[in-house]
């Protein structure tokens, strides 16, 4: 299955300012964003001036890359703004129109995202270990209901009982549903840090892509 590209790209095409014309500067934001707490960043004076239509002078600052897009200010806006999905458009922006290095901006240099880059590669194909699956889940590679098991095993290394949110997962889906619970060995990343984070929407469409296909080929409905 393809995705249709020219309906992704007009995601992306927006101005900034189309998608925040409902903003009327309460400065909730601004007063819910953790990361303003600890240096000079204001969801609302943000908007403000794109608003004013200093859109290019906001991107070139860099200063979108250092949202957290942690959603507090989405719960508190009143007009139901997604600051974040404002923040994924200028990132993808920043990278592809005004030519930023996101791994100058990105935790680590983005070596987190390395394992999603190798991922969207078509000559990659992964092969997960699921001995972290207990004995008594029923689970198989075909059937109509997946758990996409995303990232979890791979940054268990890093994060101690981190496998746990996925072993509980498949237990208490597998407590729910008659038939066996699909997890794929050959499942990849489903992208979104490498879109939300890197602004990298190629990688990020590669790996939908192959995720739709490995689905559809595991009978998932």
């Amino acid at each position: 299955m393809k995705i249709n590209r020219e309906e992704v790209d007009k995601v992306s095409s927006n101005s900034l300012r189309s998608l925040l014309k409902k903003c009327y500067q309460c400065a909730r934001c601004s007063g819910v964003c953790q990361l303003s707490k600890v240096q000079k960043f204001a969801p609302s004076r943000i908007i403000q001036r794109i608003l004013e239509g200093f859109e290019e002078k906001v991107l070139k600052s860099g200063i979108l890359w250092d949202c957290l897009m942690c959603n507090s200010c989405l719960q508190n806006c009143p007009e139901d703004i997604n600051f974040a999905d404002i923040v994924r458009v200028a990132r993808h922006k920043m990278v592809h129109e005004y030519q930023f290095d996101p791994d100058i901006y990105t935790a680590h240099k983005g070596l987190y995202l390395t394992i999603s880059e190798l991922m969207s590669n078509s000559q990659v194909q992964p092969k997960r270990n699921l001995e972290w699956i207990p004995a008594d889940c029923n689970v198989s590679n075909t059937g109509s209901v997946l758990y996409h098991v995303g990232c979890l095993p791979y940054f268990q290394f890093e994060f101690e009982g981190l496998d746990s949110i996925a072993v509980s997962s498949v237990q208490i889906l597998s407590k729910l549903e008659a038939d066996p619970i699909v997890v794929l060995e050959n499942e990849v990343c489903c992208g979104h840090d490498l879109y939300w984070g890197h602004g990298n929407m190629e990688a990020f469409l590669k790996l939908a892509e192959q995720n739709i296909q490995n689905f559809k080929n595991a009978g998932v409905s």
